[in-house]
């Protein structure tokens, strides 16, 4: 793990299930790379996504965090799809997360 990859700030947010209430979990240097774009036809509507893969050193409030919750990246907002310690040793994070645009 090399700190200086870390070069975004990102803000962890977890959803309420009972209010719906959004609130900040943590705001955290992250890695972020967006890995693909999509178009889709749904419901006769053109849909166009990204998703990114996002690094975060390992912190153990994390662990809360499950799919669904938001990510405030800049002015946009992600949705985790999902989020595992790679090699189970509590050093980092990685997060799958998606976005829509257009």
């Amino acid at each position: 793990m090399n700190p200086g990859q870390y070069d975004k700030r990102i803000t962890l947010q977890t959803v309420d299930d009972t209010t719906e209430q959004i609130s900040d979990l943590a705001t955290v240097w992250a890695k972020v790379r967006a890995i693909s774009g999509h178009r889709a036809l749904i419901f006769q509507q053109l849909v166009m996504g990204v998703w990114y893969d996002i690094e975060t050193p390992y912190r153990a409030d994390l662990t809360t965090l499950v799919p669904g919750d938001p990510i405030k990246l800049g002015t946009e907002t992600l949705t985790v799809h999902q989020i595992i310690d790679p090699d189970e040793t509590k050093r980092e994070w990685h997060i799958k997360a998606y976005v829509k645009r257009g």
